[in-house]
């Protein structure tokens, strides 16, 4: 056998592709009842249906992401698009009277 000829240039690189950046949904405490989503990861623009789930005694009377305050009706349900950095939720639950 020969010697090994020089090795050869380096071939181009490929595309970044489509890898998509997931955040997450972060729970505050809430004082009479908790709120949960489907999953914990979502992409950006993407829908997260949160539930309400009030304790015994209790109602829910609104949800709050990213610090606003918003209502929420009999399903107990509210939807919030996924935003880049996540999304910080508590519910707002008061005695039920």
């Amino acid at each position: 056998e020969g010697d090994q000829g020089p090795k050869g240039d380096k071939g181009p690189t490929g595309d970044e592709g489509d890898a998509k950046a997931f955040y997450s949904v972060t729970y505050l405490d809430s004082l009479g009842g908790y709120v949960d989503s489907p999953q914990s990861d979502y992409i950006p623009g993407e829908n997260v249906v949160f539930t309400l789930h009030p304790d015994a005694n209790y109602k829910a009377t609104g949800i709050k992401v990213n610090g606003q305050l918003f209502s929420v009706d009999n399903t107990m349900k509210y939807t919030a698009k996924m935003v880049e950095g996540g999304l910080v939720v508590k519910g707002i639950f008061e005695e039920a009277k």
